[in-house]
């Protein structure tokens, strides 16, 4: 829902749903880790058709659906996609496409700050909202490759370029330039 107490609401919704999994994953050898909606399987040896049928009708019993578009299946050395994180070599990284998108982001909010001033519009609500969004992902950014990355020091140096543009880039006047009547 987005709301602060969506995880605490969601947590609470799955506890049957978790209790079931991790009672069926400690019988079968398999680590079981859940964030949110997303429900992440390990094991040594590689998953049967039957394991995973067997989670599927666990989820279905606890009224939850199996989205089967969302079903991966990873091989030993593999990288893994978990939760938009990339598992790969026992390390954490950002999949190839999130830094990028981000600078595009980056790009398309300095582009309407522009349009914005020139309309002398100097706030709305949702090119605040969208500033939030995109630092939420730079703090994500931060969390994962380290605060002090060049990574994280780069978005946040052209972030807070665009929110901070000079004056120049706004068209300033001279006051010679408006056409006066006397």
């Amino acid at each position: 829902m987005g709301t602060p107490t969506s995880p605490v609401l969601s947590n609470f919704a799955t506890r049957k749903l978790d209790a079931d999994l991790l009672e069926y994953c400690n019988k079968n050898n398999l680590t079981l880790s859940r964030y949110a909606d997303d429900i992440s399987i390990s094991s040594k040896e590689k998953i049967s058709p039957h394991l995973l049928e067997n989670f599927k009708i666990i989820i279905l019993q606890n009224e939850f659906e199996v989205n089967e578009k969302k079903i991966k299946l990873y091989e030993k050395d593999e990288p893994k996609e978990i939760t938009g994180l990339i598992l790969e070599n026992k390390k954490i990284r950002l999949p190839d496409t999130f830094i990028p998108e981000i600078l595009e982001e980056i790009n398309q909010l300095k582009s309407t700050l522009l349009v914005q001033n020139q309309q002398g519009k100097l706030h709305t609500n949702w090119v605040e909202d969208y500033q939030k969004q995109i630092k939420g992902k730079i703090n994500f950014v931060g969390y994962i490759l380290g605060q002090q990355s060049p990574e994280k020091l780069n978005l946040d140096t052209l972030l807070e370029e665009a929110l901070e543009p000079p004056i120049e880039d706004f068209g300033s006047y001279s006051w010679r330039s408006f056409m006066y009547r006397v």
